[in-house]
Order: structure tokens, then sequence, then C-alpha cells
């Protein structure tokens, strides 16, 4: 029927991953997998297990977004990717409450890390046959218009769903992976975490220092630029041409925070 059999979340450290695998997994005919230092493959061994059915298994890591030449490369249109873009200021606040993702510079490299992550994921998506087979949302959009973006995801994974079937709310199918921290005790997606970046201080001292240092590396600035974030907010995405599907907000003249639903476009 055209359905992926896995789809594989990822995305910069601390950028609402984890509440993607469990909001848009949230759904009959998906089964989350449970977390695992094994790589993409362990995903794929669990969805041959569940050949005879027709769920998709969805799961999640962090380092998929490095590996996504890898994983279409194994499995081709057999798999789908969904990637979540956040404000990296949003992330860094983030970093400052959370030790792990040590990889991850906290000093001024911290731009030029999710820069060059970030311009790597369009370089593969408009190099690639399988672009298409790559959904990007934004955190900002996932978590003001939850029902939309679920809606559109599932019906991109081949599932069609009106937002109106959807609620805020998700369930994390593996309890005892370990992910009982604050915000996913919550089990519903909220926009509370939007903008955390502009209150300084709450911000140890070295991480406040950082903030600036987008402006001074060329890389930064322009994945900022394309992903819509700017000097005092973020606004409409500047992306054009790079072959994945984007969950974009609709046009719209109102104020960002009060503008119409998103609408899915392709890149």
């Amino acid at each position: 029927d055209g359905r992926p059999r896995v789809c594989y979340m990822s995305g910069f450290p601390r950028s609402g991953t984890t509440m993607l695998k469990y909001y848009f997994g949230t759904h009959p005919g998906l089964v989350q997998t449970s977390f695992t230092t094994k790589g993409f493959f362990s995903a794929w061994e669990k969805a041959e297990e569940l050949a005879q059915g027709n769920e998709i298994l969805i799961d999640k890591s962090n380092h998929y977004i490095y590996s996504l030449e890898n994983i279409f490369r194994a499995y081709g249109s057999a798999v789908k990717a969904c990637i979540v873009v956040r404000d990296p200021r949003d992330s860094l606040v983030s970093f400052a409450n959370y030790q792990e993702n040590r990889e991850v510079p906290r000093d001024s490299r911290y731009w030029r890390y999710w820069a060059r992550q970030h311009r790597d994921l369009i370089d593969f998506a408009g190099r690639s046959p399988h672009g298409k087979n790559i959904f990007v949302i934004r955190y900002e959009e996932l978590v003001r218009y939850p029902e939309h973006a679920k809606a559109a995801f599932l019906t991109w994974l081949g599932i069609p769903t009106m937002p109106e079937s959807i609620n805020r709310e998700y369930v994390n199918q593996n309890p005892g992976e370990g992910w009982d921290d604050s915000v996913h005790r919550r089990r519903d997606v909220s926009d509370y975490a939007i903008q955390k970046w502009t209150k300084m201080g709450q911000l140890p001292a070295p991480l406040t220092s950082v903030f600036g240092f987008w402006q001074e590396n060329p890389e930064a600035r322009e994945m900022m630029r394309l992903f819509g974030y700017h000097q005092t907010g973020f606004t409409q995405p500047a992306l054009s041409g790079e072959g994945f599907t984007l969950f974009r907000q609709a046009p719209d003249t109102a104020p960002l925070k009060e503008a119409a639903p998103a609408v899915v476009a392709t890149v």
C-alpha cells in the first residue's frame, strides 16, 4: 500500500525528538520501539517480525540525523525519516539543565556543530532520490499546531487523517526506557518551552556568552535564516527547493503566534 516499514525520528539533541516520537507515534497502526544503542538496523529487524501485519515502527535516535544516507542506502523507499528542527538557542537553554549529549560543544563551537548538521540534512535531501521520504517540522510549529502537524505527518506516512480526529495527548509505549523527566510527565503537547532563550537570567554565565556567536559564523547565520530564526525570535522558514517535505505554517497576515494552521509543502 506504499507505507513504509519503519519511520526513523531524529533531530539535534534537545530539540523535542522524544516528544516527537511519543506524540506522532501514538496512533493505531504505529508501534514505538524502545531505545537501543544497536543502531537503525535494530528497528528494521523488529519490522521484519511484524511483516505479516500492517504496523509501522516508529524509532528514534538523535544519531539518525547523521545516518540518513546509510539508512536510505540500506532500505530505500521501505523507510521514511521525520526530523524536528528547533531554535538552537532554546536547545542551548535545555542543555543547561541536562548533562547528556556531551558530544555537543557548549562553547562557540556549538554554532558550527549545529549548522553543519542541518546543512548536511539539506544537502542530502537535495541530492538523494529519497528526499521526498523525509518529513521536516520545526518544533515551533509542532507545539503550536500539534493536531494539524500530526494529521499531516500521518497522511504523509500513508494513513489519511484529519486534524479534528487528533488530540494533544501522547503515550510512551515503553515506559521502562527511562525518559521520565519533567517534560514527558506532562503527557501532552504544550508550547510553554518556546523562546525560553529570551529569559537570559535562568542560564549559567558561560552559556549566556555563547548566544551571540551565531552571528559571527557565516554557516550558522545562513542556517538560522533558512529555518526562520532571527535575532529577536522566529518567523516563516526561507527554505525552497531542498527536496524534503516541510510542515509549513500557512501564509497569514496575523502575528506569528496567532497565525493560521500550518500546511504541508514539498520544498
